[in-house]
């Protein structure tokens, strides 16, 4: 029995071994190599120029090492999804703008965002929040356990117990570093030739898939110019499988008094509705007894409660944009986006 065993471990530990070098050097996800790696983005932004072949990394963690170089407080922060970041400086000539969306954000990651910049003094004098059903749903989350100590620093102020909002479980990367399903991907990353290697491009446009130094994304061609066909059977497809369903009342009551603090603080508020595209609002709205105008609704009565306006709308029908405006279901194209903004002015 125990030449078994000594024969099972001589094979198993140096392939356990070889699964956990690759696991932790190539690091497709940036699990391992995070905080470098965002550390090495924000350099780069922070010193005024963009940044192009970024791939698989912490968001929320960028926004954390982004605020901790600001040298001046912005004009402008931009809160909210991916939806939102295509608002950048050029939107606001003249201004500081500093774009602080995150992919998937819920109201965690933007309370969480506000603490950081309130913590470390930078908070603005105008912030922009774009609100969306995902923001405020019932049962939906994000990862947002990198900004965790300013998300309680904030419910702190707010006089809420931290654990108002609880972080899903950070990912145990002793897992992933034996992980066989990482394992392949990282063989698949090696196979396909790629890297993780983002470069400073300056001043230029990236051409891949980078960020301005405001924040911004800059997306790739392809991204661009989509099949608009085949956006449509996608855009009704993902409405099908949405993860959003009714608004949660504690969420919603935390963003009361979110409004309510910066106010307080003296912040210039503007909430902002960005419309999805129309096969996804009306399969919604069809299938899931008008789903949308009862979030719009919520959101409109907030707004009236502490005297701010809106901007934008769910339906893209009342605001004469049609689907040849979107890149995906979710995401409006810049040209639309900043003709919303220029409503608002």
């Amino acid at each position: 029995m125990r030449r078994i065993i000594l024969k099972i471990l001589i094979i198993v530990l140096p392939m356990g071994l070889i699964v956990g070098c690759i696991n932790f050097f190539v690091d497709p996800a940036n699990i391992f190599s995070g905080e470098s790696y965002s550390n090495g983005i924000a350099a780069i932004l922070s010193g005024g120029h963009n940044v192009d072949n970024i791939s698989n990394f912490d968001e929320r963690l960028l926004q954390v090492k982004m605020v901790q170089r600001l040298i001046t407080t912005p004009d402008i922060c931009v809160l909210g999804s991916s939806r939102i970041w295509e608002i950048g400086s050029d939107f606001y000539p003249g201004k500081i703008v500093m774009n602080c969306g995150v992919p998937g954000a819920t109201l965690d990651d933007v309370v969480s965002i506000v603490g950081l910049l309130d913590s470390l003094h930078h908070l603005p004098k105008e912030i922009i929040i774009n609100l969306d059903p995902f923001l405020v749903s019932e049962n939906l989350n994000s990862d947002w356990h990198s900004l965790k100590d300013y998300h309680n620093y904030l419910l702190l102020k707010l006089n809420l117990p931290s654990d108002y909002s609880t972080p899903p479980h950070k990912y145990d990367k002793l897992l992933n570093l034996f992980s066989l399903n990482y394992f392949k991907g990282s063989c698949e990353f090696l196979i396909q030739g790629k890297s993780k290697h983002f470069e400073d491009v300056g001043t230029a446009r990236p051409t891949r898939y980078g960020k301005y130094f405001d924040g911004t994304i800059a997306y790739p061609e392809k991204f661009l110019h989509p099949d608009t066909s085949l956006t449509s059977i996608l855009a009704k497809d993902m409405a099908a499988e949405s993860g959003f369903v009714r608004p949660d009342p504690n969420k919603i009551a935390l963003l009361n008094k979110l409004l309510d603090y910066l106010a307080k603080n003296f912040v210039n508020v503007k909430l902002l509705l960005i419309p999805y595209h129309p096969e996804y609002y009306h399969y919604v709205q069809n299938h899931r007894a008008n789903l949308f105008d009862q979030y719009d609704q919520d959101f409109r009565k907030l707004a009236g409660e502490h005297k701010l306006s809106v901007t934008g709308n769910f339906d893209p029908t009342l605001l004469h944009i049609n689907k040849n405006a979107f890149y995906d279901a979710y995401h409006l194209d810049k040209a639309h986006l900043k003709e919303l903004i220029l409503e608002s002015k």
